[in-house]
């Protein structure tokens, strides 16, 4: 998943959910009140919430950080998410985690207590825009500081009771977590409904509730397959030390078992693999076929079974995926084979045409996937290399399009790339070293003297 943007090192990506959120709300809520000053407290609720959440949030990510964790951010409608590494959260002490999990609060808190006493002391005029959006943003961080104190999961106030009760009691202890949440988030639904006679309570507590309840079958058959997955990541490992029979020997009891989700998707790809190595095209494309609904398969193993199979064009799509994702030398040369092969290179050139995509992705992968295609297709590799340069204005994709255009008996063209290069600070070293060039060097050079007399 990439990121939107990124703040303090902590990548960021804003889910279009919550800026729908914070519309309808401030819709309903605001714009149909009859306020004099509904359409710019409505304007102002954008960046009020989501400032709020993202602070929250980041509270979260910078104590992670403290303690050598790689956060990422995602805000959603139901607030928001600091995604760590499963393992590299587990592993911090039982100290380290209770903070991380109450740095988020925590700073709403602090916000919070200055956005109170700013509307203390302040001395704004009641009914004024400004009051009237301080007070809006007591609620907003201190409320949501508090309301995620409750100790219900996923709430923070849950999370810490989950982690105290693992340490005492292990995995039983995060079950009656679970079970405690499920219990609680009903009971307090359903007594503030009776309380304040809005039923959005209700539906709010039911709604944790159910993600409670789904949480608590997921870990459930995490459990379950515990084996399964380490049968699995065996097999991963003796497939990659090129163990074929013995990655399908470690894994075909696996499926016997019939796992479902990330197991059964693993050991799937682990059968396709040793499939597609072993030349045995059609049991490939048989285990692929055979992953569950919505599962989409490993980019490059799809591009590369694609390819395989004759289809070029539609391995074109997901090689590209690929190199995005891994940016492997396989994986680029996999590409140009396929561009290569079906004789265009549309969707590498629109890539480069998008600042932000070549950026992420990077000069080097794309410049091998060019040097690939212009060992078989000249004239296809030029293009990329003249792309690449108008990109990237590295020297080196210069020279490569003029020995691209040489190696196409395009004479002028390559004359041309060769000024380029020479323009952008390639040395006559370099040219010499490249022996497609040496004639048209040597006319060049010949040209320029006459030119001078």
């Amino acid at each position: 998943m990439r990121a939107h943007f990124v703040i303090g090192g902590v990548p960021v990506r804003l889910d279009p959910s919550l800026p729908i959120l914070v519309a309808v709300f401030g819709f309903f809520a605001i714009l149909q009140s009859g306020d004099p000053h509904a359409t710019a407290k409505f304007l102002l609720l954008f960046p009020l919430v989501i400032g709020a959440i993202l602070g929250h949030e980041l509270g979260h990510a910078f104590a992670g950080r403290a303690f050598g964790l790689a956060p990422f951010v995602i805000l959603h409608a139901l607030g928001g998410v600091t995604v760590f590494p499963p393992r590299a959260i587990r592993a911090l002490s039982f100290g380290r985690r209770i903070v991380v999990t109450l740095a988020g609060p925590g700073v709403g808190l602090v916000l919070g207590a200055g956005v109170l006493l700013a509307l203390v002391y302040g001395g704004l005029e009641p009914r004024t825009l400004g009051r009237e959006m301080i007070e809006l943003s007591v609620y907003v961080t201190l409320g949501w500081s508090l309301l995620n104190l409750i100790p219900i999961l996923p709430l923070d106030g849950g999370h810490v009771v989950a982690i105290v009760l693992e340490r005492a009691f292990g995995e039983a202890g995060m079950r009656a977590a679970r079970v405690a949440s499920i219990v609680l988030s009903l009971a307090a639904g359903a007594s503030l409904w009776l309380l304040f006679g809005d039923p959005l309570f209700a539906i709010f507590g039911g709604l944790l509730a159910f993600s409670n309840y789904r949480a608590h079958r997921h870990e459930r058959t995490a459990r379950d397959e515990a084996p399964l997955r380490a049968a699995t990541d065996r097999a991963t490992a003796a497939l990659a030390e090129g163990d074929l029979a013995g990655a399908r020997r470690l894994v075909e009891p696996v499926l016997a078992d019939d796992p479902g989700g990330e197991t059964r998707t693993r050991a799937l790809h682990v059968l396709a693999w040793a499939a597609l190595e072993e030349g045995d095209l059609e049991s490939a494309r048989r285990r692929l076929a055979e992953l569950p609904p919505r599962v989409r398969p490993d980019a490059y193993l799809e591009g590369r079974v694609r390819l395989r199979s004759g289809e070029a064009s539609g391995a074109i799509g997901p090689l590209l995926e690929a190199l995005e994702d891994r940016r492997e030398p396989e994986v680029a040369d996999a590409l140009a084979r396929a561009l290569v092969e079906a004789g265009r290179v549309d969707e590498l050139r629109a890539l480069l045409e998008s600042p932000a995509r070549a950026r992420d992705l990077g000069a080097e992968p794309l410049r091998r996937v060019a040097r690939g295609v212009e060992g078989d297709a000249p004239a296809l590799g030029a293009a990329l290399s003249e792309a690449l340069f108008a990109r990237f204005a590295d020297p080196r994709d210069a020279l490569d399009a003029a020995v691209a255009r040489a190696r196409s008996d395009d004479p002028s063209g390559a004359r041309a790339w060769i000024d380029r290069a020479v323009e952008a600070g390639v040395d006559d070293a370099a040219l010499r070293a490249r022996p497609e060039l040496a004639a048209l060097r040597e006319g060049r050079l010949e040209s320029a003297v006459e030119a001078e007399r």
